[in-house]
């Protein structure tokens, strides 16, 4: 059933004999480098969606798995919790049994009218070995798979039972790349947007993107395409697979 897609990515996860992703300095296990120097810059994003965005000078989130948001944790906040990884970036309960090394995510803006794209998510998460992220790659993709056409019930107001309703469709495998969009609607204000996803693998990382489409570029290819090209670009600076 899909609503174990969870389950089985943690076993999955779980199961993976993982190695050390690093070079020994003085006996001691060293990074070749961190993830947070390989997330796009502001003039890479605004090259790849065709307008700006901007970070504003907010510094990126950069630790281990503690830097992952982690708003949702079961069934109780967000109904099916399986499928609730695809209407967010980089969300904690997506990765919370996998053997995270370090992590890193970043957001961009543009608050101005016009655009096609208002605003992003990027995220990296570094796992301890290429076999370990590729494993758990394949487990999203299944559970991604499985919740096409799923509407996830987000809880997001304690005191007056707000809703944000999320809605997964056109879920599509490329290679080393998922892709998805979402759309949104909050239950108090009627307010409905649409977001593009995207998830990688390259070595042992896995990156996510996520892109806010406004009404402007809802029938723009770049746009629709921007969040797998941004995926792209983070893994060619990761470098071979």
């Amino acid at each position: 059933m899909r609503w174990r897609a969870n389950r089985l990515i943690a076993i999955t996860v779980a199961a993976v004999a993982v190695s050390a992703c690093a070079h020994q300095v003085g006996g001691r296990a060293q990074l070749a480098y961190s993830v947070v120097s390989i997330l796009p810059t502001e003039h890479e994003m605004s090259a790849v969606v065709k307008n700006r965005l901007s970070n504003y000078g907010f510094q990126p989130f950069v630790g281990g798995l503690e830097v992952l948001p982690n708003g949702f944790h079961d069934d109780t906040e967000a109904t099916p919790i399986a499928c609730v990884g695809v209407t967010d970036t980089l969300l904690r309960v997506v990765y919370e049994q996998a053997p995270v090394v370090e992590a890193a995510r970043q957001s961009y803006f543009n608050p101005n009218a016009g655009v096609a794209v208002s605003g992003a998510d990027v995220g990296i998460v570094r796992l301890t070995s290429a076999q370990t992220a590729n494993r758990l790659f394949a487990a999203i993709t299944r559970a991604w798979q499985n919740c096409s056409g799923t509407t996830v019930i987000k809880r997001i107001g304690i005191a007056d039972n707000a809703e944000l309703l999320a809605t997964i469709s056109n879920v599509a495998v490329a290679g080393p790349v998922l892709t998805a969009a979402v759309t949104t609607q909050d239950t108090r204000r009627r307010a409905t947007s649409r977001y593009a996803r995207a998830l990688g693998v390259r070595s042992d990382c896995i990156v996510e993107a996520s892109l806010a489409v406004t009404p402007l570029g809802h029938n723009d290819p770049i746009a629709i395409s921007g969040a797998p090209d941004i995926v792209r670009l983070v893994q060619a600076k990761i470098g071979p697979k």
